[in-house]
């Protein structure tokens, strides 16, 4: 419970919103203030044994997870805009603000070696010209030119 809690805590717009949620949802009487105590008291242990991770992985004594490194490995990164409010200014929005927030996903990517095709066939939908030509169609429509340089 206390997990869902968190959760609806650090993912909703608010507090209240999430109180709301975890009423309509789960059958569960959590206030606002409260959602928001735990929230932020299991946000700060989350935070310590981030910290305390990162401190082990300099040291090199960070438990390894895999004994045998992933055969590739995928970043993905991107970034947005958020509107922010000052920390610790009590009820209601002080020191409005706009910050870029960045998001990272990893992946490990693993594959078996086969002796045969696993698909020797292709997809019904690619035997089908006509159904060809369509996906053709809305793939260079959803296609977007890149810039030219610009001469300077």
């Amino acid at each position: 419970m206390l997990k869902r809690v968190v959760e609806e805590g650090g993912n909703s717009g608010s507090f209240k919103q999430a109180s709301q949620h975890l009423q309509r949802l789960l059958d569960v009487d959590i206030g606002a203030k409260e959602t928001q105590r735990l929230t932020e008291q299991i946000g700060e242990q989350w935070v310590s044994a981030r910290d305390e991770q990162v401190e082990q992985f300099k040291q090199g004594k960070l438990e390894r997870l895999h004994e045998q490194a992933p055969q590739a490995t995928v970043v993905m990164v991107d970034g947005g805009r958020s509107q922010i409010r000052a920390a610790e200014a009590g009820p209601g929005v002080h020191e409005p603000g706009w910050r870029e927030v960045k998001y990272a996903s990893l992946a490990t990517l693993a594959s078996r070696v086969s002796l045969h095709d696993p698909q020797p066939e292709p997809p019904s939908k690619l035997l089908n010209p006509e159904r060809v030509k369509k996906i053709v169609e809305q793939l260079h429509d959803q296609h977007i030119p890149a810039p030219r340089p610009t001469e300077s």
